[in-house]
């Protein structure tokens, strides 16, 4: 009987009888293959982790939002003479709920020209809820926030609060720092005012007025501070 080819196994029949003879392996040929195999594994398995930490990436980055109804530009700065209880408060809206404050941004002046370094003292900042009841406050100096040979936008940042309705920003700038403010002659006219002076000790608000040279008396104004968040 002829013999029968089934590589890579080689069947021979002969005499009713069959013989298989084992095919012939090349040692050198299989580590090759292996070697070229598990490098694509590994180079498939980079990507991969690649991929993921790219989307952890993704994920860790959130588009804040800024909050402000301070117009454009700066009318004037305001400083008080009040030492500790009355704040330059602005009333926030967020966009939805709940939202995650994170910063605070105030344009403000404390004098510095450049030569005179101004007198060390604390400023204190809140945050209180719709109900002005506290929820975070915060002190410094007001040095590595407001000095500048002219106003600054200087940003507080806070551990992330989150809100679920209006909330309060209260700055106490006790006397050293000058808050700007952009006059609003149609708070009248929307009935819906945003800048207020909170008294810490009376707990009331009253809405923002400053009188204006050459104008007939005061007129209303929005504190330059506005809320950052998520």
């Amino acid at each position: 009987m002829s013999p029968i080819d089934r590589s890579p196994i080689v069947f021979r029949a002969r005499c009713n009888h069959i013989y298989i003879t084992p095919p012939q392996f090349h040692i050198g040929d299989c580590l090759k293959k292996f070697i070229s195999l598990l490098i694509a594994l590994c180079c498939v398995a980079f990507c991969f982790m690649g991929l993921c930490a790219a989307e952890s990436e993704d994920e860790d980055v959130v588009a804040e939002e800024v909050l402000m109804y301070d117009g454009d530009g700066v009318t004037d700065i305001y400083t008080s003479t009040f030492l500790g209880d009355v704040a330059e408060t602005v009333r926030f809206t967020p966009p939805r709920v709940p939202w995650t404050l994170t910063k605070v941004q105030i344009v403000g002046w404390n004098g510095f020209d450049n030569e005179t370094v101004p007198p060390e003292r604390v400023v204190y900042l809140e945050i209180r809820d719709e109900n002005l009841s506290l929820m975070y406050q915060f002190s410094d100096s007001h040095r590595p926030y407001f000095t500048s040979v002219m106003p600054v936008l200087a940003e507080i940042e806070i551990p992330p609060l989150a809100v679920n309705g209006d909330f309060y920003v209260c700055f106490y700038d006790r006397a050293a720092v000058g808050v700007a403010y952009n006059v609003n002659e149609t708070v009248a006219e929307t009935d819906d005012p945003r800048s207020y002076r909170y008294d810490r000790s009376t707990k009331k608000l009253t809405l923002t007025s400053v009188i204006i040279e050459e104008s007939e008396g005061s007129l209303p104004a929005d504190w330059i501070i506005r809320a950052v968040g998520h």
